[in-house]
């Protein structure tokens, strides 16, 4: 692939790519004290200009031997808030001076806070005129604050779009300075109304997949009309079918260069979470390693997902040493979903060996325990995974477990929202160690939707991986770290860079579809061993050449023998793709060796849809 990713490094620096525009960091710091501490502040300044003013008519009286009684000075002092009394002849104390000016002031400035929150919604309206590479957030639920507050806290700028208008969660919104409008997402004229013409990012997690989808098509046709930058479209789909299909628009961007779609589902992204903190075994390839014993304790969507990419990892194993994981799956239609994967992800009948027990955790507490779930928990419980959707049933069923495992006790893993009234008898360290010293509770919103989600989406993660790959043929090559503008780690590299390398990422759809292959969701497990044919690689490298000279003639970019010249915009291999010496063909080919493998890495794989 091109752009820095392969050779070519080039691009302007006005191509960045989309960014959250961030306020500095003691800005922010200044901000927040503020806010807190203002009223405070303020009360502080006006009593003592208060106590100044008192004491300089006092003197000013005094002075022109005149005894008026504290009732008068009280009233001529408050005066001075309304510039009625200060006003006076000849000389007056510095108490008095200062007072004169201080009072008003105080004055002023609170009347403007006062009429600021009473319009504080028109004024935070009037802002979306002026704003531009800001977030937007459809949808204030519980995964829709969590973001816009986390995003607001770190400085970034927010706007909200809630149809609720009793939603409680507005006036905390409007307290950080986040902007709402409280009107329907769905709506063209809405999301215009956000300047969403000029935002970096559309986050849509409304409570329906259905108006996360609309919300999605309303914003790709807006943004067609953009003059500069790329929208990156971020919605949450539960649905794990609709969750598919969508996904594989994901790739549509090279057709809509305005426009960037990334799905995300909390459960997917839990259970890989999951799986990375509490996994079976520290190293899953030990030597020693016995058959594991897995429980998951409701097959939801969560359930799914963990037992889906448990599967997998474990796969890897299964290939070399040939035991398999046996997974107890309790839930009230265990046997049904169990069958429904295996179809879906055959694979897994190889690596693993399912129990299915069908009964309903949430309302039988494991009470009683049947013959083959009483024989399962005779043997080694690795781990048990509790994946109920009801907090109170999802405790009770870790207490019963525990109760009923009370000489072999593995680590019972608890999910719940981190927010719920449950889950804060979490909170106390010791007490939980007492109490708990077994049941880890995993908070799934808290913990999935995060800042990391707005730019941690499938083009991230294989931009990310173009650039990991990168630096691995480069290194092989002999050419060391910090030797190029590219050869730094992903943290480090220049903007213009990453966007390049997500420019990469956004055609990968269009070379495959050049020699008759598409892509789709992962489902074989093997797909990163697909090879290419030679004549294949060849043609995407060329395509990738291709694209890359066009990307850089029409910024400006034209052939010089010699080194590249990033200020002179010259580069040696602005040529056709018969005339490149073959070590830089090569480089071409490389990452078109790779995509099966880098595919894999973010969940898809390609197939073939077309044979020449």
């Amino acid at each position: 692939m091109r752009g820095h990713g392969m050779k070519k490094l080039g691009l302007d620096r006005s191509q960045k790519g989309p960014m959250i525009k961030k306020q500095p960091a003691r800005f922010r710091s200044l901000r927040r004290f503020w806010a807190e501490y203002q009223w405070q502040i303020v009360l502080v300044i006006f009593v003592f200009s208060f106590i100044l003013g008192y004491v300089g008519f006092y003197k000013y009286t005094h002075s022109l031997g005149k005894n008026y009684s504290n009732t008068d000075l009280f009233y001529l002092t408050l005066q001075l808030s309304m510039l009625e009394s200060g006003a006076v002849s000849g000389p007056v104390s510095w108490e008095l001076e200062v007072a004169r000016l201080l009072l008003p002031m105080i004055t002023a400035y609170t009347a403007v806070l006062a009429g600021a929150a009473l319009f504080r919604n028109q004024i935070q309206i009037l802002r979306l005129n002026f704003i531009r590479d800001h977030v937007i957030i459809c949808g204030l639920g519980e995964k829709g604050w969590l973001l816009a507050s986390q995003l607001r806290q770190n400085g970034h700028t927010i706007v909200v779009i809630e149809i609720n208008a009793d939603n409680p969660k507005i006036d905390l919104c409007r307290e950080m300075g986040i902007v709402v409008l409280e009107r329907d997402a769905k709506e063209t004229a809405n999301l215009i109304k956000a300047s969403l013409i000029k935002a970096s990012y559309l986050v849509a997690v409304c409570a329906d997949d259905s108006t996360n989808a609309e919300i999605a098509i309303a914003a790709k046709q807006i943004s067609s009309k953009r003059k500069r930058g790329t929208l990156n479209c971020v919605i949450h789909i539960i649905n794990p079918h609709l969750c598919d299909l969508m996904r594989e628009l994901e790739f549509d961007s090279e057709k809509f260069p305005t426009f960037r779609l990334e799905i995300f589902n909390i459960f997917e992204r839990g259970a890989r979470i999951l799986i990375s903190e509490h996994p079976l075994y520290k190293q899953i390839n030990s030597s020693e390693l016995n058959a594991p014993h897995m429980l998951v304790v409701g097959c939801g969507f969560l359930g799914e997902n963990l037992i889906i990419h448990t599967g997998r990892i474990w796969y890897e194993s299964w290939k070399t040493n040939a035991i398999a994981l046996t997974i107890l799956v309790v839930d009230r239609d265990a046997e049904n979903k169990i069958s429904q994967l295996v179809e879906s992800f055959p694979k897994l009948s190889l690596c693993c060996k399912f129990i299915p027990v069908d009964m309903d955790p949430e309302l039988s507490g494991f009470q009683p325990f049947n013959s083959v779930f009483n024989e399962f928990c005779e043997s080694k419980i690795n781990k048990i995974y509790i994946c109920l959707n009801d907090n109170s049933a999802g405790l009770q069923s870790a207490f019963s477990l525990r109760q009923r495992l009370d000489c072999n006790q593995p680590s019972i893993i608890l999910s719940m929202p981190e927010d719920s009234g449950l889950a804060k008898i979490f909170s106390n360290e010791q007490e939980s160690d007492i109490l708990f010293h077994n049941i880890i509770p995993f908070g799934l919103i808290k913990r999935t939707c995060t800042p990391d989600l707005v730019i941690g989406g499938t083009h991230e993660i294989l931009a990310q991986a173009v650039h990991e790959d990168y630096l691995h043929n480069r290194l092989a090559e002999g050419i060391q770290m910090g030797q190029k503008r590219s050869m730094v780690s992903w943290d480090d590299l220049p903007q213009d860079l990453r966007e390049s390398n997500r420019r990469q990422v956004d055609h990968i759809r269009l070379k495959l579809d050049s020699i008759g292959y598409g892509i789709k969701p992962l489902r074989d497990w093997d797909s990163a061993r697909f090879q290419f044919s030679l004549p294949e690689i060849e043609r995407m490298a060329q395509i990738e050449h291709d694209h890359w000279m066009q990307e850089r003639l029409r910024n400006g970019w034209k052939y010089a023998s010699g080194p590249e010249d990033a200020q002179n915009k010259t580069h040696p291999d602005l040529i056709p793709w018969d005339q490149l010496p073959e070590r830089i063909k090569d480089m071409d080919r490389q990452p078109a060796f790779a995509l099966p493998k880098l595919l894999a890495r973010s969940g898809f794989q390609v197939f073939r849809w077309r044979r020449d």
